[in-house]
């Protein structure tokens, strides 16, 4: 499961911004809370900036302690494991 089968399957009929949102809450609810970290590739160019992506992360319907781990928590482990 990732997020593209998750967005072409579950949620790509709610229209961009609403699809993305969902898309990244179900993400949540099914994958390994310790796995998820955000990250930029810099979006598909200036009409999918960075803030936006990062926008997803901060306004999606989860949980502040999973947002601080997505955001930081499991980013900096990966970095002292390395």
């Amino acid at each position: 499961m990732g997020w593209r089968r998750i967005y072409e399957t579950e949620v790509n009929d709610l229209g961009f911004e609403w699809a993305h949102m969902r898309a990244v809450e179900i993400l949540c609810e099914r994958t390994d809370l310790d796995r998820l970290l955000w990250g930029s590739d810099f979006g598909y160019g200036f009409a999918d900036p960075v803030g936006y992506r990062l926008s997803l992360i901060r306004e999606a319907r989860i949980d502040d302690g999973l947002r601080a781990r997505i955001l930081g928590v499991n980013p900096f482990r990966l970095l002292e494991a390395g």
